[in-house]
């Protein structure tokens, strides 16, 4: 009972209206935008699907829809509701569903963009995954809101596997399928598979 108690106090601490967030959505995606295009040529795009399964330190699990990923925390939506979950605190999230693709490098999807094509979940590739190690949360940039994030890998990977990353993004778009966090919160292992911009 004591369990039971504490775990619907916390849910109240750290669930908002969805509104709320909304507007803080909006209000942000006008910097951010701004600071993508900035970035672009310096990243590789990753498209991020809706739907997360999220693994916890503590043993227990969570989902719902991806709203955000930032350096303190993930934030995820489900029944009318936001909930915010410190990155120290989470193991793994896992991406399951459906993905918007972005038909070019300058694309960053959000709902109904004419620009980017839906990819049912049934459909994701599951051949070709790559696994990057050691990344700082720093290294991923994302708009609130949207279905497509940069990366910048230059520091992780080495020169001629940059190279080949930037030139392959011409054409080519890495879904991901799953983030693993360490325990302290600052560093990513992300598992990624590949997939053409244009069917």
């Amino acid at each position: 009972m004591k369990h039971l108690l504490a775990s619907l106090i916390l849910l109240e601490i750290i669930s908002l209206p969805r509104v709320n967030l909304a507007h803080q959505i909006e209000s942000n995606s006008v910097i951010n935008q701004k600071q993508t295009h900035k970035n672009v040529k310096e990243s590789i795009q990753i498209a991020l699907p809706d739907f997360t399964l999220v693994s916890l330190n503590s043993g227990g699990m969570t989902s719902g829809d991806f709203i955000n990923l930032n350096e303190k925390s993930l934030i995820i939506a489900f029944g009318g509701f936001t909930k915010g979950i410190p990155l120290s605190e989470i193991k793994s999230i896992k991406f399951e569903s459906g993905v918007l693709i972005p038909l070019n490098n300058t694309v960053i999807c959000q709902p109904r963009e004419p620009n980017c094509r839906k990819f049912p979940a049934k459909a994701r590739p599951r051949e070709g995954q790559q696994t990057w190690s050691d990344i700082p949360v720093t290294a991923l940039s994302l708009v609130p809101g949207a279905k497509t994030a940069l990366l910048n890998l230059q520091d992780i990977v080495s020169d001629e596997a940059w190279q080949n990353l930037i030139n392959q993004s011409q054409d080519m778009v890495y879904i991901i399928d799953q983030i693993d966090i360490a325990e302290s919160g600052s560093q990513l292992t992300i598992k990624a598979t590949p997939i053409a911009r244009k069917k």
